[in-house]
């Protein structure tokens, strides 16, 4: 809609899977207050970062793990969609 887009009520981002996404924007806007919008970790993103940090685990642990599909460690962007 060109008035909510005119209005700041929609924002664009870039995701790695799916390319350029358009989402609501925050309902309540103020001046001092301006919130980043940023997009959801995709799945394992973050899984062997916090595991080494957390207990330790080397990257080759972590690779077994995941060989094993104990867990992810991460998605491979595709190609996004039109």
């Amino acid at each position: 809609d060109r008035h909510l887009a005119e209005r700041g009520q929609i924002l664009t981002y870039t995701h790695p899977n799916r390319g350029e996404v358009k989402m609501p924007a925050p309902p309540i806007h103020m001046s001092a207050s301006a919130v980043d919008v940023v997009r959801a970790p995709l799945l394992g993103e973050h899984t062997g970062e916090v595991l080494g940090a957390e207990l330790g685990l080397s990257q080759s642990e972590l690779r077994e793990l995941a060989d094993r599909r104990v867990l992810a460690l991460g998605e491979t962007p595709v190609e996004a969609h039109a």
